[in-house]
Parts: structure tokens; sequence; C-alpha cells
């Protein structure tokens, strides 16, 4: 195999793993490089290749660091900011797949592919990048992306996706890396450093190539994303600083109608205030701030109620932000007419002084005479949760001097104010971008504010960190506003280019390192080759110059050898022959001439020796083709020629048989002819022998066939006594009962009490009494009745009418009898056999517990079911068989009753086993003996009871 590292110390071992580590932590970062905006996918990822070749090298001990390279790579993504543990999840998830995907392609390519130290056969490579590519590279995929998703770090939408790309990188770069590490650090090394420069060298020249390609393609992209990002940022940036001078121009309108009258009535502010608004989308309203005296605070609210027909005071939001009455202070900027009423009416009567940055910016505007803006507050007709400014622009008695601060300050008439809502300012200035407005996120920040109130605005998505961010300061009312736009590069042009470039140009590197593995294979199996063939003819010619000399030897010693041969020939007991090709008979030995007659001047070829030795035409016309066509298709395939039972005419006249065979030597046909007329002699002799055997085997049968049949009647007629035997019990009961019936109708007679009443119910039991003892008789002469035809009986009912056959016999004797059926079942055969075996057991059974003397004899029935078979036992308590005598108790003629004849166990044996295709077996079982009755089912209803 690859690996190298059985043998290593730990030492050793351990800074392996180091160099394992840092290998796969470096190709990560060249991966990283690899990748891609604005998903940073890779179509390659070279970790993958390196980990696998690792561990195919190594050995398995160097996961570890396979794991721990992988940890180092992604643990610097992982920490962005969240808790410091579950951020260690993701890079350990990741890890482990990484691990598991090396180990299991490691296994996978020493399982499946032979020689996999060596990736020479074509198969073989094909195996390696098939097993350890995409087989092997869906591991780490599922995993982590499964960890992915369950993190919350993509969609479901985008599992296939991701997916996809994990594996398509992981599998390229195994088919790049993977080979790059086996050619560097690979053994065997000699079949390994011959691809260094065959394949190392122009799989990396073509992936340096690639990959500097990729830059090109990859950078040309980010300029064009960079470029389109900057055009929009610009457009939105100069439509924002228009859309804040159209609001300062309104306010410049605005505070124009009050310079140039000394009083402006609500209805007058109304009309021109609704024109204004029409025409500046983004104000929320504009708002006529009166500057009041203390002084005149009384008088002020007063003229307001009149005016207004309603409630009204000087109100202040309290430490809850709810509106209240405001305190008493030197002066009040109080909110008097305000557009639109609808929605803003909240704000009428707010003394815009009482809240600091609306002080702060009053004063501003008051001491500059300039445009001034709030630091961002929380409006009080705000419902949206939306950040806003104020716009304040002082308005002065125009018969009174402003020179001066302290001059602006004494002729302070009050403020024309606009009210931005900075979430809708952002919507009308931008609106002019359409469905380009997605692409850009916006931040609007007042850099004069504190840090905790700074933000105006922000879209949602808003990143500092993104490589497309522009930012431009803006000044409105004396602050500076800080405007920042980032942007996703995935929203200003897929990248398709630098993907397509990349994952070609590393699927081109991945087919080129297999054509290189096998091209260099093929080289190096022609080589091995060459290398044989050539030490194949060096030892050919050593082995032919062998071969000569042993070839004279042989020659010489062959030359001895067939005179030898023919000596053994002419002198061997058996008939030889020898002719050429062309028919010409060349040797007889003497054992031919002796037996045949022939000599060499009587049958020079084979033509002499058909006409000679088979006078009949037709004969000899079948033999000579049969022979001729076997010698032909033979010839040249080392076979032997044979032809059994010929008969020949010798040259006495006489006739033998032979089995003729031959066999050729060099150009010569050897042929033998094994005279077998003797054993045809003996063999028709044994013939006959064997049909008198088998007649006297018949007859032996037939006499068998007898014994059985007497056999058989002898049991029928044993248990044709045993049935008398009950009948007798069964009727001594009915006769003493008709006896005594008789005897007091005789009584009744003499003593004149016989009426035709108590006659007929005399007779009456007397009809009784013979109807039962004729029941009796149909029994027995139902169980003697021959069946003709296999039939499907009950073996409930075959028992139950058993048993009532010897019930009465067995009461006599005191012995009980029952039945316990768990499961009734249907049996085919003859069920009068099957009640003779049943009597048989039951006879065998009283007979047992009577020799014994058992005060109380009891036989148990039992009928269950064991799957397709019924099993019926009867179990006795007669004291069982002895242990001598149980293996013999169903051979013919063995009884172990002195009164015995030994054939009813034999019988049933028989019966069970040939008519019912069942088996009879016996056992000791507690007190007594137990016989089982084994049958197949027909099929069984299920009943249980006693």
């Amino acid at each position: 195999m690859f690996f190298i590292g059985y043998h290593l110390s730990t030492m050793k071992r351990l800074r392996t793993i180091l160099l394992v580590t840092i290998a796969y932590w470096v190709s990560a970062r060249l991966g990283l490089l690899l990748a891609i905006p604005p998903g940073y996918a890779t179509a390659v990822w070279p970790p993958s290749g390196v980990g696998l070749g690792a561990v195919l090298i190594c050995g398995y001990w160097v996961l570890p660091g396979i794991w721990l390279g992988s940890f180092l790579a992604n643990v610097q993504t992982a920490l962005d900011g969240h808790a410091f543990l579950p951020s260690l999840l993701l890079p350990t998830g990741i890890s482990l797949g990484a691990a598991a995907q090396a180990a299991v392609s490691t296994y996978l390519v020493r399982r499946f592919v032979d020689h996999c130290c060596a990736l020479v056969e074509d198969r073989d490579i094909f195996k390696f990048f098939l097993l350890g590519g995409p087989v092997g590279c869906c591991i780490n995929s599922s995993i982590s992306v499964t960890l992915l998703l369950l993190l919350g770090k993509t969609s479901l939408t985008g599992y296939a996706l991701n997916w996809l790309t994990w594996w398509v990188g992981d599998t390229i770069g195994v088919m790049i890396f993977t080979p790059l590490m086996l050619v560097l650090f690979g053994k065997p090394g000699a079949i390994w450093k011959m691809r260094r420069r065959t394949v190392a060298l122009p799989l990396c020249l073509t992936f340096a190539l690639v990959t500097a390609v990729f830059f090109n393609v990859r950078e040309d992209g980010q300029q064009r994303r960079q470029q389109e990002f900057h055009r929009l940022a610009d457009l939105a940036i100069h439509n924002i600083e228009d859309e804040f001078q159209r609001y300062q121009i309104a306010l410049d309108s605005l505070r124009g109608m009050f310079d140039s009258s000394q009083s402006i009535t609500q209805e007058a502010f109304h009309i021109f205030a609704k024109q204004l608004t029409s025409h500046v989308n983004g104000l929320q309203a504009v708002e006529w701030a009166l500057h009041v005296p203390n002084s005149q605070r009384g008088l002020f609210e007063s003229e307001q109620k009149n005016a207004a027909d309603r409630v009204f005071s000087i109100r202040e939001r309290n430490a809850a932000g709810q509106l209240q009455t405001a305190a008493d202070r030197d002066e009040y900027v109080v909110v008097t007419y305000i557009e639109p009423m609808d929605a803003n009416r909240p704000a009428l009567g707010y003394d815009l002084a009482s809240e600091p940055k609306r002080r702060m910016a009053l004063e501003r505007a008051r001491d500059t005479n300039q445009l001034s803006a709030t630091a961002p507050i929380e409006l009080v007709q705000e419902t949206r949760h939306q950040s806003g400014a104020l716009l304040f622009l002082p308005v002065y008695d125009p018969q009174a001097p402003s020179a001066t601060v302290e001059q602006r300050q004494l002729a302070l008439k009050g403020y024309v104010l606009g009210v931005l809502r900075v979430g809708d300012v952002m919507d009308t200035a931008l609106s002019f971008l359409g469905g380009e407005r997605k692409k850009l996120r916006l931040r609007l920040s007042d850099e004069d504010a504190d840090v905790a109130v700074q933000a105006f605005f922000a879209d949602l998505g808003f990143s500092h960190q993104s490589e497309l961010l522009v930012q431009q300061t803006l000044n409105l009312g004396g602050r500076d506003w800080l405007l920042k736009i980032s942007g996703r590069s995935e929203d200003f042009g897929q990248t398709l280019a630098a993907w397509y470039v990349l994952l070609g140009g590393m699927l081109f590197c991945g087919m080129l390192s297999g054509f290189l593995l096998i091209l260099t294979g093929r080289t190096l199996q022609v080589e091995a080759i060459v290398l044989e063939r050539t030490q194949a003819l060096t030892d050919r010619n050593t082995q032919l110059g062998q071969e000569i000399a042993d070839r004279q030897r042989t020659e010489a010693a062959l030359r001895v050898s067939e005179e030898q041969f023919r000596l053994i020939i002419r002198k061997s007991p058996i008939p030889f022959a020898i002719n050429n090709m062309k028919g010409v008979i060349e040797m007889l030995n003497d054992r031919f001439i002796e037996a045949f007659g022939y000599t060499l001047e009587d049958i020079p070829s084979l033509d002499a020796w058909w006409k000679l030795a088979y006078p009949d035409e037709a004969y000899r016309r079948q033999v000579s083709t049969d022979w001729l066509d076997a010698v032909a298709s033979t010839k040249g395939e080392g076979m032997d020629i044979q032809s059994d039972g010929i008969r020949i005419i010798c040259k006495d006249g006489s006739q033998r048989i032979a089995d003729i065979r031959g066999v050729f030597i060099g150009e010569r046909l050897l042929v033998m002819l094994n005279d077998i007329t003797m054993r045809r002699v003996i063999e028709d002799e044994l013939k006959h022998v064997n049909e008198s055997l088998e007649q006297r085997i018949r007859e032996e049968i037939a006499k068998s066939h007898e014994k059985d049949h007497l056999i058989i009647q002898q049991s029928r007629f044993a248990a044709m006594g045993e049935m008398i035997g009950n009948i007798a019990h069964q009727w001594r009961q009915p006769l003493n009962a008709l006896g005594l019936t008789l005897a007091n109708l005789q009584d009744a007679y003499e003593y004149n009490e016989l009426t035709g009443e108590y006659l007929l119910g005399q007779v009456k039991v007397g009809n009784q009494l013979i109807q039962k003892m004729s029941t009796t008789i149909d029994d027995f002469r139902h169980f003697f009745r021959p069946s003709k035809e296999r039939q499907i009986f009950s073996a409930k009912q075959a028992i139950e009418e058993a048993m009532a056959l010897v019930s009465a016999s067995f009461n006599n004797n005191n012995i009980s009898i029952e039945l316990e059926i768990v499961d009734d079942a249907l049996i085919q055969g003859f069920p009068n056999e099957f009640s003779q075996v049943l009597l048989n057991l039951f006879a065998n059974a009283k007979d047992a517990i009577l020799a014994r003397r058992i005060s109380k004899g009891n036989v148990r029935i039992r009928i269950a079911m064991d799957g397709s078979w019924v099993t019926v036992t009867i179990a006795d308590n007669g004291g069982g068989i002895p242990d001598t005598v149980l293996g013999k108790i169903f051979e013919p003629y063995f009884s172990t009753k002195e009164m015995g004849t030994g054939i009813g166990l034999y019988m049933s044996k028989v019966i069970i086993e040939e008519s019912i295709k069942g088996h009879l077996d016996v056992r000791n079982y507690e007190n007594g003996a137990e016989f089982s009755i084994r049958c197949p089912l027909g099929y069984a209803v299920k009943a249980t009871g006693k």
C-alpha cells in the first residue's frame, strides 16, 4: 500500500501530523485565494486532495492533523463577534467532516482498487478517481452544509446549490492534489518518482496557468462591479445633496413671507405652506414657532384660545415622554402654525426650547441668522419609530437692527422650521433609482452628535466591512452629516466568467491528471512488458541451446527406444498392428498372428484386412467407414480411436469379438485388438443368472406380501377379539336389565298386576335395551368394514368413537379415560385403520395397568396442533416400558406380555407411517408410557375442551 508510517516513533509521528496540519492549512489558504465573490465559492478545494493523499501515504493516524488543519482554516471566519463557544461549533463540525471524508475515501480506495499502491492499470486509475473523488467527497459536503443549515448560516432553498458547490470543489481538489501528493511522497518510490516530470510538472504548470487566467478574469469582474457601484453611489449622493438644498430654499421662501408682513394669519400660512410642501416631498411638516417671553405667556395663550376656540396651553414633555403644561421659564418658542395640520396637530403649543437639542439648534440659528439643524431627535408627532431632525431659520423684527448677536437676540420674532423624517427623505431622494435602489445600503449619521445617537438612518444589510463602500460628508444647518453607502458584490453582476474559467480550468486539470496517470501507467506497463519479454528472450535462447542438446540426446535415446518398443509390441500378449497413413500394414505382432491367423503376406494393407476379416459386405462397409472417419477426425488431436464389440472372421473361419483401440505415433497408427470373446460368453451366462435371480426375488417379494397380509389379518383378528370382549362388557348391563324386565313381567302376571299400560312400559324399556345392544353391533361392524379410499376425518370424532367402544371395559376395571382437546384437526387416511391403532394402544394401556394391579388406572388422550401437523398423545399410569426393550417394541412378533402376539404395535406403526404418512413414537413419561401419533394436517378448526 501507499502508507509508510507503521514503524515510526512517536516523535516522528507527531512531526508528521504537524506537517500534515501545516500542509492542510496552507492549501486551504490557497483555496480561499481562488474563491469567487460574491458567494466566495470555489471550484477547487486543494485541502481535500491533500488530506486524502496524506492518509493514503501515511495511514489513518494522521487524521488528527487533517482535523486540526481544517479547524485552523475555518475558525478565523467563525469567530465573527458572536459568543465564543457557539462560534467554534461550525469549524469543529467541518473539521470532523474533512477527517471523516479522508478516512472513508482511503478505505474505499484500499478496499476496491486492486493495485492502489501503483495506479498503473486504467481500471485502477478510474476506480481511484471515482471512489476518492465523486463518491468520497459526498461526505464532507453533506456534513458541513447540513451543519450550516442547522446553524442558520444558509437557507433550505440554497442547500442543494451549496452542497453541489462544496462537492465539486472537493472532487476537483482530490483529482488534482491527491496525484501530486502521491507523486511527491507515494510508495513504491520507483514508480512515483518517474512521474514527477511527466505528471507533476505538467499538472503544476497547467494549474498555475489556469490560476493566473482566473485571477485576471476575477480582477476584471471586480473592477466592473466597483465602477457600477460608484456610479450609483455618486448619483445617490448628488440627489441627496440636491434634496437638502431644496429644503433650505423652501424655508427661505417661508421666512420671506414673514419678513414681508407684520401679521400672518393661520389661513395665510396654510395656503402658502400647503403650496410649498406640495413641491418639496421630503418635508413632513413646516411650522411657525413664535418667540414668547414669559411676561407675555398668559396673553399669548388667551389669544390662541380665542382664535382657535379651544383649550390651548404651552406644553413640554415630561421624563416619561408625555406632553404636559410647560413650566415657568424666561422665554418660550411655541409651535403656533403647522402644515399639514391633521397629521401634526399634537405638535401645536409645544415649546421647542424645552428640549436641549432643539434649544441648542434654536440658539445657533438665532445668533448666526443661518439655517440650523438639530441632532437626531424623536419627533413629537412621530408614530413609526423613525428618527428625524428639525431645520430652524430665524425671523427678526424688520424694524429692529440685527447686525450683532445681541441685536438679533432682541429682534427675534420666531422661527420658521421644517420637520424632516430622515427615512422619508432618503426614499424621496433615491426614488429616481427605481429597482436599483435595493442595490445600495445607506447609513446617515450626525458626526457632531453623541455616539449613542449618531445614526439618523441605516438600511438593513448595511456593512462597514463591505468591499463596496463609499462615504460623503454633507453639511446641513451647521452640522456635518456623514453618509455611507455599501453594496453587495452579487448585486452588481455575477462573476460567471471567472466561475466558468475556474471551473473549466480546474476540470481540465483534473482530467489532465487522470490522463497523465493513465499515460504514464501504460508507459510503465509497456516498459514492464519489454523488460519481461527481453528477459524471456534471453531465457528462451538459453533454453533453445539446452533443448538442442536435449533433442540430440533424445533422438539417440528414441532410436534405442523404438527398437525396444517394437520388441515389446512384438512380444506383447495382446494383438497389435502398425500401419502408416497410406494404409500399408508395417507390423503384426506374434499374438496377432496367433489369435487371428493372418500374416503380413495375407494382409499387407488395410484393404486386404477389410476383405478377409469382414467377408459380409454390408458389415465390412459399416466397420471400415466408422474406423476411417474416426481416424480422420482424431488425427492431430492426440485422442484415442476406439471401436468396441467388432466381430472378426479369423483365417481358420472362426469368429472372434474384439475391442479395437488406435493411437497415433507420429505418422503411424498403433492398433490394439483386445480379444473379448470369452468375456462375452461369460457376460451371456451372467445375464442368464441375473434373470433367474430376478425371478427368485419377485417370488420372495410375493411371499413377503403374503406374510404381511397374514400379519395384518392376525392384527385385525386380535383387535376383533378385543372388540368382542368389549362388546361382552357393553352387553352385560343391558342383558341384566332385560332379564330383570322379564322377571317383573312374570311377577306381574302371577299376581294379576299385568295391565296394558304396565306391559307397554316394560316393552318400551326392553326395546331401548335391545336398541343399545344393536348400536354396539353397528359400531363393531363399522370398525371392521374395510375402507376402499383415503378420506378426511376428524381426529376428535375418531378418538371419541374408539373411547366409546372401550368405555365399558375400562369402567369395569376401574380405569378412567380422559380426552383433552387443545386443537381439533382433520386427518387424511383410513379412519377404521386409525381407530384400530387407537384401540390397540388403549388395550395395551389397560393390560399394563391391570398387570401392575394399579388401583386407579388412568389413560389420558390429548389432541394438539404443531404447525402443519396434529399430535395425538396417549399416556397411562401403568408403570412404563423397561428401557432394555423400549427400542424393540415396534418390531414384529416382539411382545412384553406373556400371551402377546407381538404384532399389534408393529401393525400400528405400519398403519400410521404408510396409510396416514405420519409417525408413531413411544417414551416413558412420569409413571407410565406415552405414545405419540404425529399426522399431517388437511386443515384444522380451533376448539378447546376436555
